[in-house]
């Protein structure tokens, strides 16, 4: 379920995958704090994201 009904877009932050492979992210858009963590099957998240262009965005530490 969508924690906002519709949007032109939003950014999840990856924080990293379960045994079993699936996508743990931390959702800005959540409507609560409790529910900013969420965990979505890799291959549903894969779907979703490739049907929305595929953009990410890779932060790293400049040192």
């Amino acid at each position: 379920t969508a924690p906002t009904p519709r949007t032109a877009g939003h950014i999840l932050v990856v924080r990293g995958f379960t045994e079993a492979g699936d996508v743990i992210v931390n959702d800005p858009a959540a409507p609560a704090d409790g529910e900013v963590r969420r965990v979505y099957r890799r291959d549903l998240f894969r779907r979703a994201w490739l049907d929305r262009g595929g953009v990410v965005y890779v932060l790293e530490p400049l040192s």
